[in-house]
């Protein structure tokens, strides 16, 4: 009777010291270098992809809001930023100035130069300058040189204009 209890005695502490070892080695080699819980391959080529995806995605979202939000504030104050030609119409005594850069086209009535500083409006189809005061051709292309300058409407008139822009 007695060695059968030694032989249970010796198997309950075999038992244990198996479980004791099996946790203790679970412990020490789960998510080392030799056996990672994620491998690099994954966080690379799975994982790295699809975030810059999601962020590029986002970013772009963004952006197009921002554009959206810029552009109403900008036509809510009264001028207009654009790549493409806009008919403004102006009645007599009416001031479009605009930033540099700004393109001006009369098509219909009459303006004349509007200058604060001692600058001139480029006019690009006549390859002249037109100084303040002075009569805008029809159908001739002027160019904004310094922020500020621009044209005043001597009766109703109509314009193509490109760029940067206000009307006061």
């Amino acid at each position: 009777m007695k060695s059968k209890r030694i032989i249970l005695f010796v198997s309950i502490v075999l038992a244990a010291c198996l479980i004791t070892g099996i946790a203790v080695y679970a412990a020490t080699s789960l998510g080392t270098q030799d056996d990672p819980l994620v491998t690099l391959s994954y966080l690379t080529d799975s994982l790295r992809p699809q975030l810059m995806s999601e962020v590029e995605q986002e970013v772009k979202a963004a952006a197009r809001e921002l554009e959206t939000s810029f552009n109403s504030a900008i036509a809510s104050a009264g001028g207009a930023s654009t790549d493409t030609y806009k008919v403004i119409s102006l009645t007599n005594g009416q001031k479009l100035t605009g930033d540099i850069g700004c393109e001006i086209m009369l098509r219909e009535g009459s303006a004349t130069a509007y200058t604060p500083s001692s600058t001139v409006l480029s006019d690009a189809s006549g390859g002249t300058g037109l100084n303040g005061g002075g009569a805008l051709t029809s159908n001739h292309l002027y160019l904004v040189g310094e922020k500020g300058d621009g044209i005043i409407a001597t009766s109703e008139a109509k314009f193509l204009v490109r760029g940067t822009f206000s009307i006061g």
